[in-house]
């Protein structure tokens, strides 16, 4: 059963390096990134499903989106689009 190899990756004492970091203020502002991307979006894709726009448009959304923060007191950033190669 594959179940039995689940464990952590260390045996040392303390907590796990890996999960051990903290969240701090960059993190939150690349979860504001993706929440202003994807609130931006008027279209459904992959895993990102918004009832009030249910399908895909390729038209006007197959981009990348680019966030940037124009000045240290935004609090939201700013979002500009390129085209997809």
């Amino acid at each position: 059963m594959r179940s039995r190899d689940i464990g952590l990756r260390t045996h040392a004492d303390g907590p796990n390096p890996s999960s051990s970091r903290l969240p701090d203020a960059e993190d939150a502002k690349v979860a504001l990134c993706i929440a202003t991307g994807a609130l931006a979006r008027t279209e459904s894709r992959g895993a990102h499903f918004r009832e009030d726009h249910p399908r895909r448009d390729d038209a006007h959304w197959l981009r990348r989106t680019l966030a940037s923060w124009k000045s240290p007191s935004d609090t939201l950033p700013c979002l500009a689009y390129e085209p997809s190669t």
